[in-house]
């Protein structure tokens, strides 16, 4: 069972991941047209790459977020559930 603030939490997380995964820093004709690899004279430039790989990549992002997505549901619900302490606790003696 998941609560409604692991919800969130999760919503946020996978927000975060696909926009961490998916940003670009550098200006995009120069990293896109960067060969990654020179074959028979031929340049294979990253966003060859990157569109070829783009399916697999998908998968793969798509696979570690379910599995952070379930672990962190599993470290919320043992979180919410262990039980807490209330009032003061004391020792039993021989009366």
């Amino acid at each position: 069972m998941i609560t409604s603030a692991a919800f969130k939490l999760g919503v946020m997380a996978y927000s975060l991941l696909t926009s961490a995964a998916f940003a670009d820093d550098s200006p995009a004709s120069a990293k896109s047209q960067a060969p990654v690899a020179v074959v028979n004279g031929q340049s294979i430039s990253e966003a060859e790459l990157a569109a070829a790989a783009a399916p697999q990549l998908r998968q793969l992002f798509s696979q570690e977020y379910q599995v952070k997505k379930e672990v962190l549901e599993d470290l919320v619900n043992q979180r919410s559930l262990k039980p807490r302490r209330v009032g003061r606790v004391f020792p039993l003696t021989n009366c």
